[in-house]
């Protein structure tokens, strides 16, 4: 090599290698940022996981049917503990009411699409359980099993003689045309004066359109705290009751299986706290003990249904307590 391809070699030799560490450089800084973006996908990938899993659940419960109804404070109480000892798994929650009044037929057919209801609490029946989802948990403790006689004052004495069920299959029963309830008793050959109206009903029975209207040991008293001006003339039928054997079950939107998953894991964790009865008896203990069930003779719509209580106590308040 003669001296000025030396002295060039030892010129470019430098450059060379400054080239050869940027391209080594350039690709370890390549590589780190490579790293740094799976991982950073991964975490967002995690992070959305987290996010779905604990998306807030919007529970959609129906309006009073009027300004005196109340019976939806216990159902509220109900699902919001529920929902409340679920957030761990399920996380937050927000509970809506719909912007307009619902009867049972409205409700049925509004839970089908889950839109502006999603969850119902409704006495079971064939109609319920084949369009929504049921939580298999009595939530009413079979309270609603034992029905009172809401009467007129001016019939005391007639009802003061029912001693049987064809005694009182003989008169007439008012009851809203879309219940659960109706269309189980229609099987028991009951004469039935139908209204539309759940606030219309206790006025019909005030202008004596029909003998008697089935209501709740759990909720009489309530309904006729809440209506003063019908007080005078309206009362309980003394001395008898009728064990229906339905009971109160929360449904669900068939589109959210998840939400009644989460449901009823709360209700079981609220049986198993005692919390369930803790709140029943916070909104209805002391109805059931002004019903004095005890001291009524129970009627029964069949010798089945007699048996019935007698095998399976658990599933229903204790007449006696």
């Amino acid at each position: 090599m003669t001296p000025l391809a030396k002295r060039l070699e030892r010129l470019i030799q430098p450059h060379k290698q400054s080239k050869a560490n940027k391209t080594r450089h350039f690709c370890h800084l390549l590589a780190r940022i490579r790293v740094f973006t799976a991982k950073l996908a991964s975490g967002l990938l995690a992070l959305g996981l987290v996010l779905v899993a604990h998306a807030k659940d919007v529970i959609q419960l129906p309006a009073p049917q009027s300004n005196l109804d109340v019976r939806n404070q216990y159902k509220s109480a109900v699902i919001t503990k529920a929902l409340e000892l679920t957030k761990e798994e399920y996380g937050d929650f927000e509970i809506q009411r719909s912007g307009s009044k619902m009867n049972n037929l409205r409700a049925h057919d509004a839970i089908q699409s889950g839109e502006s209801l999603n969850v119902f609490f409704a006495v079971e029946s064939d109609k319920w359980q084949a369009s929504a989802i049921q939580i298999p948990i009595p939530v009413r403790l079979g309270a609603g099993n034992y029905r009172l006689l809401l009467i007129h004052k001016d019939n005391l004495a007639t009802f003061k003689n029912i001693k049987n069920i064809e005694q009182l299959q003989s008169l007439s029963m008012g009851i809203q045309s879309d219940w659960s309830t109706k269309a189980y008793l229609q099987k028991y050959d009951f004469n039935m004066v139908s209204g539309q109206s759940y606030d219309g009903l206790f006025d019909m029975l005030e202008q004596k359109r029909f003998d008697y209207l089935l209501r709740g040991a759990h909720e009489v008293h309530a309904e006729l705290d809440q209506r003063p001006d019908l007080a005078e003339a309206l009362t309980i039928a003394p001395d008898i009751a009728l064990f229906v054997p339905i009971s109160t079950y929360v449904y669900v939107a068939p589109s959210q299986p998840e939400l009644a998953r989460r449901i009823e894991l709360g209700l079981q964790r609220m049986i198993d706290d005692g919390s369930l009865v803790k709140i029943f008896n916070t909104f209805h203990g002391d109805a059931i003990e002004k019903s004095q069930l005890c001291q009524r003779t129970l009627l029964f719509l069949s010798p089945e249904h007699e048996k019935l209580l007698e095998s399976r106590p658990e599933l229903y308040v204790s007449q006696c307590q």
